[in-house]
């Protein structure tokens, strides 16, 4: 698991921390990621954060700044599933450039930013209905995510899968 401070994306910590600081802490952020990936000998990358890269809402600067800095690195050191939260209810993407983004919804307001008019393409489910909560297991080749809301009723169920065959080696024993 990668633990990620999205707010330090927000207008607030940029402006409290200074223009020239906050450059240098993104560049040892970006550096301290980029090894903790490739050094990754885990069959699993997941990656949790407070905003979403992709959310329902998708203009929302947080979001656009972590798509063009963190999202790039996570893709190409092989982040699997991405768990996040912010927007207020509960949405799951289709895989994006390997990644899977799941966001939550533990709080009991509603979404502000959601219409179901000109949803986000890359959008597979959404439920709107107040509290929900995910269970994830994970086996060699696969994550099972089932997500459910606050009476504990499925809303949604998905995997995903290792693109590789590296998993049968593995099976095998070989090296």
């Amino acid at each position: 698991f990668v633990m990620l401070d999205s707010s330090f994306f927000t207008k607030e910590r940029r402006e409290t921390t200074g223009e020239e600081q906050w450059l240098k802490q993104e560049k040892e952020t970006e550096k301290w990621l980029k090894l903790v990936l490739k050094s990754s000998k885990a069959e699993w990358n997941i990656a949790v954060m407070h905003h979403p890269p992709y959310g329902v809402y998708e203009k929302e600067e947080v979001s656009e700044m972590m798509r063009g800095m963190w999202v790039p690195i996570m893709e190409k050191y092989g982040t699997d599933l991405v768990l996040c939260g912010h927007q207020h209810m509960y949405m799951r993407t289709c895989r994006i450039n390997g990644i899977v983004y799941v966001m939550g919804n533990s709080g009991n307001r509603d979404s502000r930013l959601y219409k179901e008019i000109g949803r986000p393409f890359y959008i597979r489910k959404v439920y709107e209905e107040g509290s929900n909560y995910q269970i994830v297991r994970a086996s060699r080749r696969e994550l099972k995510i089932s997500s459910y809301n606050e009476k504990g009723l499925i809303i949604d169920e998905t995997s995903v899968g290792k693109k590789s065959w590296l998993h049968i080696f593995k099976f095998f024993g070989s090296n």
